[in-house]
């Protein structure tokens, strides 16, 4: 074993000297202690023959039969996750019967502790004699006073219809009165309207005329005005334009005389039309205060109906008052007497107490030898329909919902499983526990009630059983799974399986078994090489390369051992391939893992694990010897892969 190669040129006298003491120190220690250094011999023997054969167990001549692989065959199976609880056994429905009768004997007791009874049936019957007695005084108390009662109100019911009618006559009355004056005022109106119409007709009229007169009066004065230019021309105009300007007099004179006649005409109509105006002004000024006259007396019938409303509302709502304070007094007089009548007979039915349930009786408070003291009966609980009531950790209730399926056992029923479901899951907690240590700091836990039904009906199910229960929070049906470790992850970060291809169309050797190292993403480093090959640039994640048997055949699916891949020691010889599959990860159980992918088939060959060795070389002799100590020191300097750990099995 090399300790180093680097040593000093010079060395001093002292330096040279000293190891030769030490030596000289040792060897008379072991010829001192020879016992001591026999078994100091056997310990280190011991160890270097075990690192050697850790060492070397991956370096498996080709002719040693190979590795053996796991396999399993790959097919659909349902898987689930579920979180398990414990509990106990209870009925679905329970009564406990109580009563508030105290001081009572029991006439009968039917039924004992784990008696079966049915809906109806009559378990405990009371004695109800003084109580009899005592109903029929308070019913003779309660005539009396319902009597006196009546008479009461019987005479405020008379005072309030008294009233109610006299305010439908006052009511009536003033109500004519508005009529009456609604309907003058509503005719004064339509004569206001119809006035005030024929004003604006007039208006409009005298305005008309009154511009059309204008305008003949215009035209009077322009044609007097033209003939007297005419005129005046005439007389300065020489003789032979006289003629033509006497014409154009004499036309204009007849237009003249025409206009004049017109526009008196118009004046005396315009005259007319100013006094009709007048008259129909004076005739809508009378409509007008008419209607003015007419809308005053209607608003004061409007108000006097008012006032007669409200005193009618409010004489009736006196009588109404007095009325309804006759009705509360009368009520509560023999408010007393009635509830003490009910009360007593309450008490007398509460003195027969039958089943409202069917079950068992599980509790029993009375006897026939002491009297009831008021408080629990006895307890029915139904034993044909049961419930598991559990606590529930809160790292898992958050996973916990109502409806979801669950799996019971009991001991009571063997292996047999149940089917329930969770009714219900308590919104709060129902207790919390802490702990500390000395040092850390305190933790706490809280608990959460979950109940489960029972949907299988089992004879040997008793209240207060201890039950196991699974809750099954997700689930796959008919679905590729492997277990978790027989996926791993390539290069690029997907999933991957490896499957026996059988082929001959992989797309990677199983890992030769000869070769030093590998990795779980299925790359390797050669002991003798710097450079990698293909194969090892697809090694399975043990790093151990199975090899083919001589004939160069499969093994047999699902035997879980794959052949020998060496032909007698040659290279040269078949390999048996592996596939890889890239599939995507689906739900994961507590063992298997979904995966789905177009390539998976029932029936592949799935690669779960590598196991150990399935023999030795027998071609180990003593020259091997001198490389224990270097595999040795390379395990102990360099890492687990080329010395001790290289046979181990796989695994993640």
């Amino acid at each position: 074993m090399k300790l180093g190669k680097k040593k000093k040129e010079q060395t001093t006298v002292e330096e040279e000297m000293k190891p030769k003491k030490d030596i000289k120190w040792v060897g008379r220690f072991l010829k001192h202690h020879k016992k001591i250094t026999a078994l100091i011999c056997i310990v280190v023997i011991g160890c270097v023959v075990g690192v050697t054969v850790l060492g070397n167990m991956k370096k498996v001549p080709k002719s040693a039969g190979g590795m053996a692989y796991e396999t399993m065959t790959l097919e659909k199976r349902d898987i689930s996750n579920s979180i398990s609880v414990t509990g106990t056994i209870a009925s679905a429905d329970s009564r406990t019967l109580t009563s508030t009768l105290t001081n009572i004997d029991v006439e009968s007791l039917n039924v004992e502790v784990g008696d079966t009874v049915n809906v109806g049936d009559v378990l405990v019957v009371f004695d109800d004699s003084d109580l009899e007695d005592s109903l029929s005084d308070a019913k003779t108390s309660l005539s009396v006073s319902q009597a006196q009662t009546a008479n009461e109100l019987e005479s405020a019911q008379r005072s309030y219809t008294e009233a109610s009618e006299s305010a439908e006559i006052s009511a009536s009355r003033a109500a004519k009165s508005v009529s009456s004056a609604y309907s003058t005022y509503t005719k004064a109106v339509a004569t206001e309207a119809s006035a005030k119409l024929a004003y604006q007709e007039a208006v409009e009229a005298e305005e008309a005329l009154e511009k059309e007169t204008a305008t003949l009066e215009a035209k009077v004065t322009k044609l007097e005005a033209e003939i007297a230019e005419l005129e005046a021309q005439l007389k300065s105009a020489e003789e032979s334009e006289q003629s033509s300007i006497q014409s154009k007099i004499t036309k204009k004179q007849t237009s003249l005389t025409t206009a004049q006649k017109e526009y008196e005409e118009k004046n005396t109509e315009y005259k007319t039309a100013q006094q009709e105006t007048t008259t129909a002004k004076q005739t809508y000024e009378q409509a007008a205060t008419s209607l003015e006259s007419s809308y005053s007396a209607y608003t004061k019938a409007v108000q006097d109906q008012e006032d007669t409303t409200r005193n009618n509302e409010s004489s009736l709502a006196n009588q109404a008052s007095s009325l309804e304070s006759t009705k509360l007094n009368a009520t509560n007089s023999s408010k007393t007497e009635e509830d003490q009548v009910e009360s007593l007979q309450e008490q007398i039915e509460d003195c027969t107490v039958t089943a409202p349930i069917s079950g068992v009786v599980t509790s029993l408070s009375v006897s026939t030898d002491e009297s009831f003291a008021g408080g629990e009966i006895l307890m029915i609980q139904d034993n044909s329909s049961f419930i598991v009531e559990a606590s529930v950790d809160e790292y898992d209730i958050a996973d916990i919902e109502k409806g979801m399926s669950v799996v019971i056992k009991t001991d009571a029923t063997g292996d047999e499983e149940l089917e329930g479901e969770v009714i219900y899951v308590a919104p709060t907690p129902t207790s919390s526990s802490s702990s500390s240590s000395s040092g850390m700091t305190a933790s706490s836990s809280s608990t959460y009630e979950v109940q489960i039904s029972v949907n299988t009906s089992n004879d040997r199910l008793r209240i207060g059983m201890s039950a196991k229960a699974s809750i099954l929070t997700e689930s796959r049906e008919d679905v590729f799974a492997v277990p978790y470790d027989a996926i791993e992850t390539n290069a690029n970060g997907e999933s991957i399986i490896y499957v026996v291809d059988t082929t001959g169309k992989a797309n990677t050797q199983l890992p030769d078994m000869d070769d030093t190292t590998a990795t779980t993403e299925g790359t390797e480093t050669s002991s003798d090489e710097g450079s990698e090959t293909s194969d090892e640039k697809e090694k399975s994640h043990d790093g151990e390369r199975p090899e083919m048997s001589e004939d160069g055949q499969m093994p047999e699916r699902g035997s879980g051992e794959m052949p020998d891949m060496s032909n007698n020691g040659d290279n040269s010889g078949s390999t048996q391939n592996k596939r890889a599959i890239v599939v995507e990860v689906g739900l994961e159980s507590d063992y298997y893992t979904e995966i789905s992918s177009d390539e998976l088939e029932e029936g592949m060959l799935v690669i779960t694990g590598t196991s150990a060795q399935s023999s030795v070389s027998d071609k180990s002799d003593n020259s091997d010897m001198s490389g224990m100590f270097g595999g040795m020191g390379g395990d102990m300097g360099g890492g687990s892969r080329g010395g001790m750990s290289g046979g181990g099995p796989a695994g993640r």
